[in-house]
């Protein structure tokens, strides 16, 4: 799940790197969209799948936890890293 106004950052890079015109700024996924993601997945070496993952928005310069929502609708950053509540230290003998 994509975090709102990211889907725009993305379209914005693309524009940057002339593989979206800056009149398809939609903030949705679309298909101009979708083979500018081709594009630029392909010459990045990156399975052209048309769909932002986590190497292909690396290479655009953005954070993936900055885009992607996790799973459970809260932002990727307010995930505990191992899913648990608690870590090592709150077990006790």
């Amino acid at each position: 799940m994509v975090e709102p106004g990211a889907m725009k950052k993305i379209q914005e890079k693309l524009a940057d790197t002339d593989l979206l015109k800056r009149d398809d700024v939609s903030g949705k996924l679309d298909e101009p969209t979708r083979r500018a993601l081709r594009r630029f997945q392909d010459g990045k070496d990156l399975p052209a799948t048309g769909v932002p993952d986590d190497e292909t928005v690396r290479k655009l310069g953005l954070d993936p936890k900055d885009v992607f929502r996790a799973s459970d609708g809260a932002p990727a950053a307010q995930q505990p890293e191992d899913g648990a509540t608690g870590g090592a230290a709150d077990k006790r003998d």
